[in-house]
């Protein structure tokens, strides 16, 4: 959601060059989930209490063009990160991220699974893509996450800032709303 959130308001800026970075986050630590993952539910219960927290996102994923589906697991993220890490090096990052956010959350596919990320990086470009490339970018990755996740409560997480300016920063699927109003401010 924050993702067509901030697409929608950079949209109303015609002429303004933005530049997205997509950064590492780990939503859990590593080796807290099993490799095959676990049901969303099961694991938002564990983590927050409650089932079916989904239910709100799914209707208003529906409103700007989402269909969520409950039927995914909640996986290690590492390796689409190092999948995200090449694609930056390649200047494919935004194909790589929607490719990854359609085919996670509207077909619930394994983002884990090695074999599913090398085609879905050959499928949006990436040249030289192999297992090797994919293992090579761990240490990286855990690195720079590292670094970004500190004072981090959640995702998504933006900070915007223009040269000169002051940084803003929301957290959470803020709506096109809260974008606008900070770019307008870092345009004056």
């Amino acid at each position: 959601m924050g993702k067509k959130y901030l697409e929608i308001a950079m949209k109303q800026f015609q002429g303004v060059n933005f530049k997205v970075d997509w950064q590492p986050f780990f939503l859990s630590p590593e080796g807290t989930l099993p490799e095959e993952g676990v049901p969303i539910n099961d694991y938002l219960e564990e983590k927050y209490g409650k089932r079916n927290v989904n239910t709100r996102l799914i209707d208003i994923g529906k409103k700007v063009g989402i269909n969520f589906t409950e039927e995914r697991n909640i996986y290690p993220t590492l390796k689409s990160h190092c999948l995200v890490n090449i694609a930056k090096s390649q200047n494919k990052s935004d194909e790589v991220i929607e490719a990854l956010f359609h085919s996670y959350f509207e077909e619930g596919k394994n983002i884990n699974d090695t074999d599913f990320l090398l085609s879905l990086g050959e499928q949006c470009g990436l040249q030289n893509l192999d297992l090797n490339l994919l293992s090579s970018q761990v240490d990286t990755v855990k690195g720079e996450a590292i670094g970004w996740n500190y004072n981090i409560g959640g995702v998504p997480y933006f900070m915007i800032k223009k040269p000169g300016k002051k940084t803003y920063t929301l957290e959470g699927a803020q709506p096109p709303e809260a974008f606008v109003s900070i770019f307008k401010q870092l345009n004056k």
